[in-house]
């Protein structure tokens, strides 16, 4: 029989090839799926292990030498991947150094006021930017700025160096220092009666008068040592002695001799040990208006304190 519509019956064929069922669709999805996930484990791989480890975050391996597997691959097509080591650079930006560094010496002598002027010197410390420089004596502030000066009295001192930079931080360095006296005391001597005449034997005061000035010490000590040229007479009298006022001295000299010279030294000593003397002379010419002679002998000395 011939069908009535001709062009229907050559389509119909057609129609039907070119939808396959459900079922094939379907494999064709599962296959082109399993196919890229091969490909994708081959590209893993394959991969250089710095692009690995670009791209996967970082993971602990707990043993290198372990055989990493894939579970989708079968045994034999098992491959090992090499663990990747992590690493991890952490810059940290240093901060400035910053050192307090204090310069002063360590004895300083005291002047005529008895005070020392001590310098200071922070210059030698290290930091960046500006930098600020405060002086402490025995934790008191005393100066400020990377030099200064300080007057000090007599004792030992410990002196801080507090450097403070633009970000607020401080470093500190402590010294000690020690204030002394190394300046001799100012002694002078003299008498009122340099030349003792007539020779009667006697002792007389020769008004001997002595003045210490210290720079630190309101009283300084001294004593009076007294010789003589010639020794004693033929009665053994003493030459010098002790008096009230502090000396005596005997009119008296050799009949025979150029006359009797009498030296009288002054040691003065201050708190802190310095020494300074001063002398002054005593005579008995052997004649009216001559003068006495020294010959350089010592004799009848005596210390009077």
């Amino acid at each position: 029989m011939t069908p009535r519509h001709p062009h229907l019956a050559a389509r119909a064929p057609r129609a039907r090839a070119s939808r396959p069922g459900v079922g094939a669709r379907l494999f064709a999805w599962l296959a082109a799926l399993v196919a890229l996930a091969v490909l994708g484990l081959f590209a893993l791989d394959e991969a250089p292990a710095e692009r690995v480890a670009a791209r996967a975050p970082v993971v602990a391996v707990a043993a290198a030498s372990a055989p990493v597997t894939h579970p989708g691959l079968r045994p034999a097509e098992a491959r090992v991947v090499r663990p990747v080591e992590a690493r991890a650079e952490v810059v940290v930006a240093a901060r400035p150094r910053l050192e307090a560094v204090a310069e002063v010496p360590e004895v300083v002598e005291v002047d005529g006021e008895c005070v020392a002027a001590v310098p200071l010197d922070g210059t030698g410390s290290a930091g960046e930017g500006g930098l600020a420089y405060v002086w402490r004596v025995d934790g008191e502030e005393a100066a400020r700025g990377a030099r200064a000066t300080v007057r000090l009295g007599l004792g030992a001192y410990e002196v801080e160096l507090e450097v403070t930079d633009a970000a607020g931080a401080r470093s500190r360095d402590t010294v000690e220092v020690e204030v002394v006296d190394a300046t001799p005391p100012i002694v002078m001597a003299g008498v009122k009666r340099p030349v003792l005449w007539p020779p009667g034997r006697e002792l007389v005061d020769p008004g001997l008068k002595v003045t210490v000035v210290d720079n630190c010490d309101p009283s300084p000590t001294f004593a009076v040592r007294a010789t003589s040229d010639e020794p004693a007479g033929p009665r053994g009298a003493a030459v010098v002695q002790a008096g009230a006022r502090g000396l005596l001295v005997r009119a008296e000299r050799a009949d025979d001799g150029d006359g009797r010279v009498v030296l009288v030294a002054v040691v003065a000593r201050d708190a802190d040990g310095n020494a300074a003397s001063a002398e002054t002379l005593v005579t008995v010419p052997a004649t009216e208006g001559a003068l006495a002679v020294d010959s350089g002998q010592v004799y009848a000395a005596l210390v009077v304190d």
